[in-house]
C-alpha cells in the first residue's frame, strides 16, 4: 500500500494501489491509502527489506507492514516515485506460505514500477516463508522469492505476459501494527453492495496524489480484511458523470486481495459536488469490476460517498 506527512503521502497513494493496483492505481499513480501508520517504525537501521530482480537490489528506504484479521501485508519502497514491493499473507502465524493466482490461494506478491507503468508484476509462483513474528514487540522477519507476470493487452486488444524473476529476498525486524488507521474526517461517509451484499468498510479516506506531473485524487474504502473498494479521479475534476474505466484517468476498482485485482469493466461515477478549496467532494457510482484478463465480474451497485480528502 506504501513520508510522514510527505513521506507517508506516499506511502497511502501506494495500498490504494497496491490494494488498488493495477489499481486504480494502475501504477500510474500509486496510493497505498488506509491502513498505515501516520509514522514509520521501521525507520532505523535494525530493519531492513530487500530482494533481487532484474540484475539489481532492491533495498527498501521506507518500510510498512500491517497483521489484520488473519492477514499480513508488508511493503517496502524505494524512492519517491511510488516503487515498491508487496507482500501479502493469508495468515498470521510462522510458517512457509505458496505463492499463486489460482484457486483460494490468497498469498501473493507484486512489485509496482516508479515508471507509470499500469501493468505491475504479479506473483505467479513463489513462496513466503515467516521465520520469526515476536507478539511483544510486534516484529516479524522472513524470506521470499517469486516469479512475477506482468499482463497486458496490445494495440489489437490481445494479452500478452511478461515475466520477472524476484530472488533472495528478505525482510528482518519488520514493526507491524495490528489494526487499521482511522484516519481523515468522522463526517466522511461510504455505502456501496458488491453482488447484491453491503459491503462493510472499517476505514474510508482519500488523499491529492502527485505522481509523473498529474495530480489526482486517491479514494478507498477498506475493511479489516484489507479487501477495498477505490476510485482514482482527477484533482480537478467537476460536477458529471463520467465512465470508470481499469487504466484510464478516471478508475473504480475492487481489489479482493494482491492477486485478486478488479478494474472497472463499465460503469460511472456521478460528481454531485466537489470543492477544490475544502478538499470535499460528494458522488454516486455503479460499476462491473472484472480482471484485466479473464471474464469473472463483481456488480459494484447502490454506491454513494461523502469524502474531505487531505
Amino acid at each position: 500500500m506504501l513520508t510522514l506527512k510527505t513521506k507517508h503521502l506516499t506511502m497511502k497513494k501506494l495500498l490504494f494501489t497496491l490494494l488498488s493496483i493495477t489499481l486504480l492505481f494502475s501504477c500510474q499513480d500509486p496510493v497505498i491509502g488506509p491502513g498505515f501508520p501516520d509514522e514509520d517504525p521501521n525507520n532505523n537501521s535494525e530493519s531492513n527489506f530487500q530482494v533481487d530482480f532484474d540484475n539489481q537490489t532492491f533495498i527498501s528506504d521506507q518500510i510498512t507492514a500491517t497483521n489484520v484479521g488473519g492477514i499480513i501485508n508488508i511493503t517496502g519502497f524505494r524512492g519517491a516515485n511510488g516503487e515498491a514491493v508487496i507482500l501479502s499473507i493469508s495468515g498470521n502465524s510462522t510458517g512457509n506460505y505458496d505463492l499463486g493466482t489460482t484457486g483460494s490461494n490468497l498469498n501473493g506478491a507484486v512489485y509496482l514500477q516508479s515508471n507509470g507503468s499500469t501493468t505491475p508484476f504479479v506473483s505467479e509462483t513463489g513462496e513466503i516463508i515467516i521465520s520469526e513474528i515476536n507478539t511483544n514487540d510486534k516484529t516479524l522477519s522472513g524470506t521470499f522469492n517469486f516469479t512475477g507476470v506482468s499482463h497486458i493487452i496490445d494495440s489489437n486488444g490481445n494479452p500478452q505476459t511478461e515475466s520477472q524473476e524476484f530472488t533472495n529476498g528478505k525482510f528482518t525486524n519488520i514493526t507491524y501494527t495490528d489494526d487499521l488507521v482511522t484516519g481523515g474526517n468522522n463526517d466522511n461517509t461510504f455505502f456501496a453492495k458488491v453482488d447484491g451484499v453491503e459491503f462493510v468498510e472499517d476505514n474510508f479516506s482519500g488523499t491529492v496524489l502527485n505522481f509523473a506531473g498529474m495530480s489526482s485524487i486517491g479514494i478507498s474504502a477498506v475493511n479489516n480484511s484489507l479487501v477495498s473498494i477505490g476510485f482514482s479521479l482527477p484533482s480537478t475534476i467537476t460536477p458529471g458523470t463520467y465512465d470508470l474505466t481499469s487504466l484510464g484517468e478516471i478508475r473504480g476498482m475492487y481489489n479482493i486481495s494482491t492477486t485478486n485485482i478488479n478494474g472497472a469493466k463499465s460503469g460511472t461515477i456521478t460528481i454531485s459536488s466537489h470543492n477544490t478549496t475544502t478538499k470535499h467532494i460528494v458522488a454516486t457510482f455503479d460499476f462491473i469490476a472484472g480482471p484485466l484478463v479473464g471474464t469473472t465480474e463483481y456488480a459494484i451497485t447502490d454506491g454513494e460517498f461523502e469524502l474531505t480528502y487531505q
